[in-house]
């Protein structure tokens, strides 16, 4: 059973996250000094006449803190309630265990003892080992112990915080804390290279843990990460955590209930971070996994990139490309951070909140040599410039609504606020926007803002306007039912009743998961100015996979037209295309198209014409016929008719054919006015990137298209007809290396072309640039971004403008040749392409 989010934020609020801090006695007048050579006829009141150790435990009670000057020591025994020693200076009082004790150990039911400061090394036995209530451990450093680092076992209100705890345990045995008991606080240490598990909770019946709150905690290198037994009807909390593991689970939950929210958790095995078992209630949300978790909370994240500063170094700090920034749930908020500080505001997931001066703390986490880092002093940043702790969210609305953006931002006053709408300044000097009246043209929109003052000028993340058209939206999913209502999220359809209601004006959304393919559309769809949608929630979260034929098709008789395909991921078709149609005034844009048996995306038949595919990632579609391994004829998109529009997608690594093919075999059909820009198509190594066969019915009538602003890395081929060739990066192809046009002498075509770019002369042109430095960020990686230094920047043609660049955004001038404008922030993005788990997006810049 999961319990609802309300619930959670109302736990959150009134007891879980509620942290006291522990007790102190009423007066800290009394201090006594000791030291490893102190005497016990000293008066211990300076730190020049120290008492020795056992002398000052003899006196010890709750009005006395005894400081232990530094130097090494041997175990010591706590028989006092009420003991506190603290190191001055912090770590300088090293404890070093002697042969079969623990390091520091507390006799059963000795209450209210405060370690603070110490180092304590190399024992025997536990590091530290206390048994009874109301025990604090803070700011020590507890390592290389033959069993646990800390102890403590079946108490109250234990306090465990700011402490690092490292290397402790032997073959395979022994943890970093090992504890049980209720109501216990483990916060702000660092947990790490821990033969066992970092932190381990748990105690045999009839004991219990319970209410154990675990937050701000930096865990990695151990075998294992947190576990926690608690017994059914018994509450943890573990929250605001940064957890990596090289063992099968980050987290490893037994009987109880766990509220998990706010947790970086990284696994390193293909498991999933979390493991909850024996009937564990789970709450988890607004955590960033490395990985797929299941269960997983609504406001989950995946991420392959975390966005660390420097793992290898132990700098867990979160950088400000980290998916976690800005993604926290604000209503879990720790009382002190990570450095215990006091904090009212939670923006950013993980155990440390993002700031300048942390992301730029390069200094090895050691702190044993003379430079040693002391977690507890970060660097302080002298960057007062803004810092962007909320982006602005996607926005998804009907047409005529108004659509509401905020940004959240802190850094010296005044701060200044600069939005965009597809790169159009737009709105109020303000912390918000809104778009009122939006309409379809809407659609896709990209919103920023920028925030300035004095010291700098930071842009957001781009946040989506979708828009739906105007009038019902009806809802499907996986295992929706036709006796629901289909008018929310709650109460869904199966998705063959929502098809069966697309009508004009009519959006029919799919929730997240797998539905079995074929999904056909038969009736016509949409009317002029009103189209049907089929729409993913969730971009790419609405799979069809595997399908037995087609993965997504629109039905011939009669046409469907006038109908938006928008954001589903389409694989592994296993006879036929990804997405297949004829029509009119079709859209495909948003999917995700790999894998299909052959075409991406097929719209060659009869009848096409004034269709649209933008914004789709279309790879690794086609495949060799066992009976025909030459025969080339499968490809990314396989289209036909005139005026169309393709647009802006990446179309790459297709097996067998083109990675845009333009040609029909049907009669009267002239293949003329369709224009082809903003697109990255590379990886067609059998074939071309394009071919375009413009003519009716392969005879000599020519039809005239357009191919403009694309970066294509396999060369263009073009059979009769005329093509206007303008502002592209042209790279050759493997069957044709030293021409990167291709223009067939058998069906000559007329090519106006200029100002393109490649490494092989055009012939014709006087603006062309032929270069073997083409200034590509990354090409083996499938980054085409340009470099600063590329000559394709401030080269193209001024006068062929393509409407929106690649990215979505209104676009009034086209200065760089190829599918994108220079950009410094594209030229710093190292990513690897990979869309799995949708973790890249393409048409968001990093």
């Amino acid at each position: 059973m999961k319990l609802p989010v309300l619930t959670l934020l109302s736990f959150c609020a009134c007891a879980c996250w509620a942290s006291p801090q522990p007790g102190a006695p009423a007066n800290f007048g009394i201090v006594r000094f000791a030291s490893p050579d102190g005497s016990p006829t000293n008066d211990g009141l300076t730190p020049a006449t120290p008492l020795s150790v056992g002398a000052a435990l003899a006196q010890a009670n709750a009005s006395m803190i005894i400081k232990l000057l530094p130097g090494t020591y041997p175990s010591i025994e706590i028989t006092r309630p009420g003991t506190r020693l603290v190191s001055q200076p912090k770590w300088a009082a090293v404890v070093v265990g002697s042969p079969g004790v623990d390091g520091i150990w507390a006799d059963p039911g000795v209450a209210n003892v405060t370690l603070d400061g110490l180092q304590v090394a190399q024992s025997s036995g536990d590091g530290i080992k206390l048994q009874g209530p109301n025990c604090t451990v803070r700011n020590c450093w507890v390592h290389d112990s033959i069993a646990n680092g800390v102890s403590v076992r079946g108490q109250n209100m234990t306090f465990l915080e700011r402490n690092l705890v490292e290397s402790n345990g032997t073959g395979g045995t022994g943890h970093g804390l090992n504890l049980s008991g209720t109501n216990c606080f483990v916060r702000g240490n660092v947990i790490r290279n821990n033969q066992g598990w970092g932190v381990q909770v748990y105690e045999a019946p009839p004991f219990s843990s319970a209410g154990f709150q675990v937050y701000e905690n930096l865990l990695y290198g151990n075998s294992f990460g947190l576990t926690i037994w608690s017994p059914a009807g018994q509450t943890n909390c573990v929250f605001n955590n940064t957890v990596v593991s090289a063992g099968n689970a980050c987290l490893k939950f037994d009987y109880g209930t766990v509220f998990l929210t706010n947790n970086i958790l990284s696994v390193a095995s293909s498991s999933s971070p979390v493991s909850s078992i024996d009937g564990t209630i789970l709450v988890p949300d607004f955590n960033v996994y490395n990985v797929p978790n299941v269960p997983a909370g609504p406001h989950d994240l995946v991420a392959a990139n975390l966005g660390f500063v420097n793992p290898a170094a132990g700098l867990y700090w979160i950088s400000a490309a980290s998916p976690a920034l800005g993604a926290a749930n604000p209503g879990v908020v720790p009382p002190v951070d990570f450095f215990g500080k006091g904090q009212t505001l939670v923006t950013d997931i993980g155990a440390f909140q993002y700031s300048p001066g942390q992301a730029a703390d390069t200094r090895v986490l050691d702190p044993s040599g003379a430079q040693g880092a002391d977690y507890w002093m970060p660097q302080i940043s002298t960057n007062n410039s803004p810092i962007i702790v909320g982006q602005p969210q996607s926005v998804t609305i009907s047409a005529g609504q108004s659509a509401s953006f905020s940004v959240r931002a802190v850094g010296d006053a005044p701060l200044s606020y600069q939005w965009t709408f597809n790169g159009v300044p737009v709105g109020a000097n303000s912390s918000s926007y809104s778009r009122a009246n939006c309409t379809t043209d809407d659609d896709g929109g990209q919103v920023r803002v920028t925030v300035g003052n004095a010291f700098g000028s930071p842009r957001s993340a781009a946040a989506s306007l979708s828009v739906n058209p105007a009038g019902t939206v009806y809802y499907v999913s996986p295992n929706g039912s036709d006796s629901n209502t289909g008018l929310s999220p709650s109460s869904p359809w199966t998705l063959k009743k929502g098809i069966s209601n697309l009508a004009p004006d009519v959006t029919v959304m799919m929730l997240p998961g797998s539905y079995p393919g074929p999904v056909t559309v038969y009736q016509v769809a949409g009317a002029p100015g009103h189209p049907a949608t089929l729409k993913s929630q969730v971009k790419w979260g609405a799979v069809v996979a595997n399908s037995p034929g087609y993965g997504v098709g629109l039905g011939f008789t009669p046409y469907v037209s006038y109908f938006v395909l928008d954001g589903l991921c389409i694989s592994n078709s296993l006879t036929s295309d990804g997405v297949g149609f004829a029509g009119h005034h079709n859209t495909v844009r948003n999917c995700w198209i790999v894998g299909n048996y052959m075409q991406g995306v097929n719209a060659s038949n009869a009848g096409c014409s004034n269709n649209i595919i933008e914004r789709n990632l279309i790879e690794g579609n086609g495949t060799i016929a066992a009976s025909d391994p030459s025969n080339i004829h499968y490809h990314g998109i396989y289209l036909s008719g005139p005026n169309n529009i393709v647009r802006n997608n990446v179309i790459r690594n297709n097996c067998v054919g083109f990675g845009l093919q333009y040609y029909t075999s049907y009669s009267g059909m002239v293949q003329n006015n369709t224009v082809v820009y903003g697109n990255l198509i590379y990886g067609h190594t059998n074939a071309f990137g394009v071919t375009i066969w413009s003519a009716i019915d392969g005879g000599t009538a020519p039809g005239s298209n357009c191919l403009f602003g694309n970066t294509i890395a396999d060369g263009v081929s073009l059979y009769y007809g005329s093509c206007g060739l303008t502002n592209n990066i042209i790279l050759p192809s493997v069957g044709h290396p030293s021409l990167p046009v291709y223009v067939s002498s058998s069906s000559p075509a007329s090519v106006q072309q200029d100002y393109n770019m490649s490494s092989f002369a055009f012939s014709g042109g006087t603006h062309n640039v032929v270069t073997n430095y083409l200034g590509l960020v990354n090409p083996d990686a499938g980054l085409y971004w340009l470099t600063a230094d590329s000559p394709a920047r401030n080269a193209a043609s001024p006068s062929m403008v393509p409407a929106v660049d690649f990215f979505g955004n209104l676009q009034p001038a086209a200065t760089d040749l190829g599918s994108f404008q220079y950009n410094s922030a594209l030229t710093g993005d190292s990513r690897n392409l990979t869309a799995v788990s949708g973790v890249l997006n393409y048409w968001a810049l990093p």
